[in-house]
């Protein structure tokens, strides 16, 4: 089960995927993020700007650690997860 988070700030919005697959996009010039910029060179201070933000945030309690970090199963899912999805109505 792939994880996502989101940081946005600055006009930059980083999406930290839990299996190693992030990406990066500058709002102003990409609104319908397009164009990944993840990875490249010129925004590499950026990014760790904005990936320290979210562990920041994270840590702040406003959000679970990824799956394998709580050790978790991969595809196992805790009870408040569970339930949430059951109140979405995706799981029964």
């Amino acid at each position: 089960m792939r994880r996502l988070r989101s940081v946005e700030s600055d006009g930059l919005r980083l999406i930290w995927g839990s299996d190693g697959q992030h990406a990066l996009y500058e709002l102003s010039s990409d609104p319908g993020e397009e164009r990944n910029l993840a990875g490249r060179d010129q925004y590499a201070a950026e990014q760790r700007r904005l990936h320290t933000l979210l562990e920041a945030y994270v840590e702040r309690g406003g959000g679970s650690p990824p799956l394998a970090e709580a050790g978790k199963a991969e595809g196992e899912l805790d009870a408040q997860s569970a339930e949430r999805l059951r109140e979405l109505g995706y799981l029964p």
